[in-house]
This record gives C-alpha cells, structure tokens and sequence, in this order.
C-alpha cells in the first residue's frame, strides 16, 4: 500500500479531484490504546482497514504513522527513500 499511495497521491493521481466516490462508508473510532482506527470500502467493494498513530506535543497533535495491517507507511516509505524502490 504504501508504494501504491506514493505513486498515486504524491504524483497526485487518485488526489481527490476524482469525482469517482472512491472511499464510501467510513468510520472511524479510538482504539484503547489510543490510536484511530478508520475502516472503509474503496469503490465500494474492498474494505481497507488503517490504524492511525497520534503523537501530541504542547497541545498540538500530528499523525505519526499509518498502520496497515502488518505494516507501516511510514517504514515504507523510509525504505523508499533509503533505497530508491519499493519494499518487497
């Protein structure tokens, strides 16, 4: 997922000029530990499920990650940048 996001939406393909409904029925809700957890079904068919980790500081928060099932869009694109390719 995460090579696909950096080709599609850092290219701007997919940006959300589109007025295809690509995302439908989200819903979002705070897991016990903290994180947002957003659930939702892309072009109405396939349910993707992300993890979203918070990182607050003075009163101002930013995300810090976005987990997928068993991996980090922040790793993936790290290694992007490392090593000039997407992780396999």
């Amino acid at each position: 997922m995460g090579c696909e996001l950096f080709e599609h939406y850092q290219l701007s393909f997919s940006s959300g000029d589109s007025e295809v409904p690509w995302v439908q029925k989200l819903k979002i809700s705070v897991r016990p530990n903290g994180m947002v957890h957003a659930h939702y079904l892309v072009e109405g068919k396939r349910r993707v499920d992300n993890d979203f980790k918070i990182s607050c500081n003075g009163g101002k928060c930013v995300v810090d990650d976005v987990l997928y099932g068993k991996s980090s869009y922040r790793k993936d694109h790290e290694y992007i940048v490392k090593f000039g390719k997407c992780p396999e």
